[in-house]
């Protein structure tokens, strides 16, 4: 039986955290809010188990030993990095886009 590989800890500033706690509360008066939980709920999940393989590569910052990335799942869009020896994800921003209900609130 082959080993389970790692899992990335997942690292969120308190800016985004508090954004997206402030989403949910409007997705919740527009009546997305199961489907917000689903799709975050799916998306943390590929980041902590395989965030290479989860998003499209954007760029690379050699002097941070990042790798910047971005995931489009379910109308949302989620840009993170991935350090290049550490498991370690930086979350950097979660945006709803592609006619998303929250998208452009801020």
């Amino acid at each position: 039986m082959a080993a389970e590989s790692p899992r990335y800890y997942l690292s969120i500033n308190q800016r985004l955290r508090d954004r997206l706690f402030a989403l949910n509360h409007l997705a919740q008066i527009k009546g997305v809010l199961d489907e917000r939980v689903s799709t975050m709920r799916v998306a943390l999940e590929l980041l902590e188990s395989q965030p290479e393989e989860a998003g499209d590569p954007l760029h690379r910052s050699r002097h941070l030993n990042l790798t910047n990335y971005r995931l489009l799942l379910n109308r949302t869009c989620i840009f993170y990095a991935l350090h290049d020896w550490e498991h370690v994800v930086f979350i950097k921003n979660v945006i709803p886009v592609l006619g998303h209900p929250l998208e452009g609130m801020p």
